[in-house]
């Protein structure tokens, strides 16, 4: 799970995106089911910087 978010964040990045938490929900066994991001947009498509903030 760990090298899976790493390699997710360096993707993100490239795009202008910055993940600050990310949350998991977990059944009864304890296996991973969700997996929730917590973002900023950091640059727009013209380039600008951005704060524009979200959760998926």
């Amino acid at each position: 799970m760990r090298n899976f978010l790493s390699a997710s964040d360096r993707q993100f990045v490239k795009g202008g995106i910055r993940v600050s938490r990310v949350r998991f929900k977990r059944d009864e066994e304890g296996n991973c089911t969700d997996i929730l991001l917590d973002y900023e947009q950091t640059v727009s498509e013209t380039g600008e910087n951005n704060a524009q903030e979200g959760s998926k």
